[in-house]
C-alpha cells in the first residue's frame, strides 16, 4: 500500500501546479488510479493540496469494480467552494448516491468505471 501511494506521488514535485487547470480562476487538478484503495485517497488529497498550494483537487481510483471520489479544496478557497458539493456533482456519474465528508475533504464511490470522465467533466462545469 505504501509503495502504491509512492508511486502515486511520483514524478515531478510541482507536477500538480503545472497540470492544474484554470476553470473560473481557481486552478482544479485531477488525477485518476488504479488499484489504489479509496481509502488512501484522503492523505493523497493532502499531500496533493500542500504541493498545489491553492485550489480543488479531484482524484478518482478504481479497484475490484469499484470506483472511489475524493475532493479536496484548499483553506483559502472553502468559503467560496465546498467539497462535500464537488463530490455530490460527481457521484452520479458513477453510479452512486451521496457522498459526504468536510468542506476541504470530502468522498463518495460508485460501481460505473466507465463514468469517470464524465465525473471530471462535471466537476469542471460545476466550477465553470
Amino acid at each position: 500500500a505504501e509503495l502504491k501511494r509512492k508511486l502515486a506521488l511520483a514524478g515531478e514535485p510541482n507536477a500538480e501546479v503545472a497540470q492544474a487547470e484554470q476553470v473560473n480562476g481557481v486552478p482544479f487538478f485531477a488525477q485518476t488510479y488504479s488499484g489504489i484503495s479509496g481509502k488512501e485517497l484522503p492523505s493523497l488529497i493532502d499531500e496533493h493540496k500542500e504541493r498545489l498550494k491553492s485550489g480543488v483537487i479531484l482524484l478518482i481510483t478504481e479497484s475490484d469494480n469499484r470506483v472511489s471520489i475524493a475532493a479536496g479544496v484548499s483553506s483559502d478557497l472553502v468559503d467560496k467552494i465546498s467539497a462535500v458539493d464537488i463530490v455530490r456533482c460527481a457521484v452520479p456519474e458513477i453510479g452512486g448516491k451521496g457522498g459526504g465528508g468536510r468542506p476541504d475533504l470530502a468522498q463518495g464511490g460508485g460501481t460505473d468505471v466507465l463514468g469517470v470522465e464524465k465525473a471530471i467533466s462535471a466537476v469542471r462545469s460545476f466550477l465553470s
